[in-house]
This record gives structure tokens, C-alpha cells and sequence, in this order.
């Protein structure tokens, strides 16, 4: 199974977009090569870069198996897929916030050989308690963000 992006690659510069500054619109991710057997994705994107620690900025689950990509956008999810709670304590992306250097953000895809009788606002703890035992495959993408630095411009006289 392969998670990939078509606007980073793997190990690559996330662009200045997706950031919580700027509207947090989502990443739009493509898979490939689902093991036989699966039922529902779980994807998280986690940053293990954050001042407190790893911080959780999206938790989607139940994404059906027929589905191949994410889009650009979370407004367009099928009505089936559920949306954990993030960091932030909202059922929503938050986008890619560093106040200074680099952060790594992993977006993990888990096939599952069921769906999560889990509701919208679910907690990431209690969804991988629920995920337990029904996990075929793992896939990872892993994209670098850092924070536009303003450049200050000097004047002579």
C-alpha cells in the first residue's frame, strides 16, 4: 500500500497554503495498492516537531475502501467518512503552524478489515483502541514545513 501527494513528495517542502494562517485547506492525498480485505481507511496527520510535543492535526476514519484520494478539500468527503477530534479539540483539519524552523508532518493511512462503529468528534486514543486487531496495512508520507520568515527591508540614506 503507497499514501503519496501531488504536491509534495515524500521527505519534500509541504507548500505555504496549507497553513493554519491561511485558511487550513486540506492536503489532498492519493493511495494505491490496498490489501485485499479492506473495509475502511483511518488517516492521521500527526507533527512530532511541536513545542508540546506530538500534536495531532487530523484524524479521519471509516474513509471507504472504494475511495482512491483525498481531495483538496474536506468539504467534499463522502457522507460516511468521520472526522476525529483533533489537537485543538475540533472535528476538523488544523493545518501546519510552526513559529520558527522545521517541522515534520506524517500522514499515516491505515487499512482496515472493518468499519469503526465510532461517532463524528472521537478522540485519536479511542479510535486506535477501536482500530486494535483490524489493522492489514500501514502506509506513511512525510512532508517538511517551515514557517515564511518576513525579510526586512533596510534603507540607506
Amino acid at each position: 500500500m503507497k499514501l503519496f501527494s501531488k504536491i509534495f513528495e515524500n521527505g519534500g517542502s509541504i507548500p505555504a497554503k496549507y497553513n493554519f494562517d491561511l485558511g487550513d485547506t486540506t492536503l489532498p492525498l492519493v493511495w494505491a495498492g490496498l490489501p485485499k480485505g479492506t473495509k475502511s481507511l483511518v488517516l492521521v496527520c500527526d507533527d512530532p516537531d511541536a513545542e508540546v510535543g506530538t500534536w495531532g492535526h487530523w484524524v479521519l476514519f471509516n474513509i471507504p475502501a472504494s475511495m482512491g484520494e483525498l481531495p483538496a478539500t474536506a468539504m467534499e468527503l463522502p457522507d460516511d467518512v468521520r472526522v476525529g477530534k483533533n489537537q485543538l479539540t475540533r472535528h476538523e483539519y488544523a493545518g501546519t503552524n510552526e513559529k520558527d524552523g522545521m517541522n515534520r508532518y506524517f500522514f499515516s493511512l491505515y487499512a482496515l478489515d472493518c468499519a469503526l462503529g465510532l461517532k463524528d468528534g472521537t478522540c485519536k486514543k479511542e479510535i486506535f483502541e477501536a482500530m486494535d486487531g483490524h489493522v492489514l496495512e500501514e502506509a506513511c508520507l512525510m512532508g517538511l514545513y517551515t514557517k515564511p520568515t518576513r525579510s526586512s527591508k533596510k534603507t540607506s540614506i
